[in-house]
């Protein structure tokens, strides 16, 4: 049959039996070209998934890795400000022993003293001569000694001294001669600070803890200090020196280490009654005074004689480290308490610089806050200081 076609459709055959052929090796390498290509698109969508993956985690690895850092950076800080603040409360307690150690030696040196048992002699003579020469003699006698009293008291830093008959009779005022010939057993004086320190003094060397005097300007407070005086071994009197806030707030209210936020200040109980002992200038509450009462579980454990640093939140809320001790002040209970704001103790500044460390860091890694919370939810510092800053979550 194919030996009777003709030339023409014999070639016309092949033809059309290459052309299926290459539309069928056609097709079938289009459909092979196209899974290849499929799979290319998948295997590079794929390989830029995990590279994506891969950064992504590696972002989170090394944003955990710097959680760890700044973590033991924070915690660097806070051991830092403890070790500051327990250091500034040791020399502030070390200066204020010091202070009335220097004041006690000082007073029983001063009762032994020759020119103080004349003095009190002298004054006790003149006071209880009658007729025209008592103010004559009165004179003499201040002329004598009054220079070298008033000398004494300038010199040491006292708001008074007080020279006491051993009946009772207040024979000298350094700062005032109102109360002289006053006697402090009478009905009028006998519940007065002057009176107990006297009765103290007769006995031994004593201390008398802040408390108001009508003798003092504004009926402040003030704290006096008393020795027996003698003549020959026989009790003649007592020497009564008194000082006022001003010298415990000089000592206390130095600036040095206690940045804007910082505080030092004494607490002291007397007859079941805690109050303050010194001024108290940085307060959420304003200012608080000697002699008005405070509370707190720190000044507790400074006052049963407890030693410790810890965090506290205040009664308005700020977040504080407190670092508190009771003082060794024969005479006297009281403790010393030194504060500051844990914001400004974790966020240091470095000199001529403007950020915080915190604020650096937040700049670097491009966060977009930063938060510091203590464990009972209060956001103490954030770098923005935005409305949920110093709030409670």
């Amino acid at each position: 049959m194919l030996k009777n076609m003709k030339i023409g459709t014999k070639l016309l055959m092949a033809f059309l039996g290459i052309a299926i052929l290459l539309t069928v090796t056609g097709i079938v390498l289009l459909l092979e070209s196209r899974d290849a290509l499929s799979k290319a698109a998948f295997n590079q969508l794929e390989s830029i998934r995990e590279d994506k993956k891969a950064q992504v985690e590696a972002f989170f690895t090394e944003r955990k890795s710097d959680m760890h850092v700044l973590l033991e950076t924070v915690t660097l800080f806070r051991q830092n400000a403890f070790q500051k603040l327990e250091s500034l409360r040791q020399h502030r307690k070390i200066q204020l022993e010091q202070y009335f150690r220097e004041r006690l030696h000082n007073i029983t040196l001063a009762s032994q003293n020759v020119s103080i048992s004349q003095a009190l002699i002298q004054f006790e003579e003149a006071l209880h001569l009658d007729g025209p020469n008592k103010e004559k003699t009165w004179q003499a006698v201040a002329k004598q000694f009054d220079v070298e009293l008033r000398q004494f008291k300038e010199k040491h830093g006292y708001h008074n001294l007080f020279l006491i008959a051993k009946d009772g009779d207040v024979v000298y005022s350094a700062s005032q001669n109102t109360i002289v010939g006053q006697n402090m057993l009478s009905n009028q004086w006998q519940n007065s600070s002057l009176s107990q320190m006297f009765q103290k003094g007769l006995k031994s060397v004593a201390i008398q803890d802040f408390s108001p005097c009508v003798l003092s300007e504004g009926n402040q407070h003030v704290l006096l200090f008393a020795a027996p005086v003698f003549q020959d071994r026989k009790l003649i009197g007592v020497l009564v020196l008194c000082i006022t806030p001003k010298q415990i707030n000089t000592i206390m209210q130095q600036p040095q280490g206690l940045g804007q936020s910082g505080e030092a200040y004494l607490v002291g109980k007397n007859n079941a009654k805690i109050a303050y002992r010194s001024d108290q200038l940085v307060s959420e509450k304003g200012q608080n005074r000697i002699g008005i009462e405070k509370s707190g579980e720190d000044v507790n454990k400074a006052l049963t004689g407890s030693t410790g640093t810890e965090i506290k939140i205040s009664s308005t809320g700020i977040v504080k480290i407190t670092s508190y001790a009771p003082l060794q002040i024969e005479g006297l209970h009281w403790g010393i308490i030194v504060t500051i704001g844990l914001e400004e103790a974790l966020t240091p500044i470095r000199l001529g610089q403007q950020e915080s460390f915190f604020a650096k860091y937040m700049v670097q890694y491009g966060y977009y806050d930063l938060f510091l919370i203590h464990p009972k939810g209060r956001i103490f510092y954030t770098v923005k200081h935005e409305s949920d800053y110093n709030n409670n979550q």
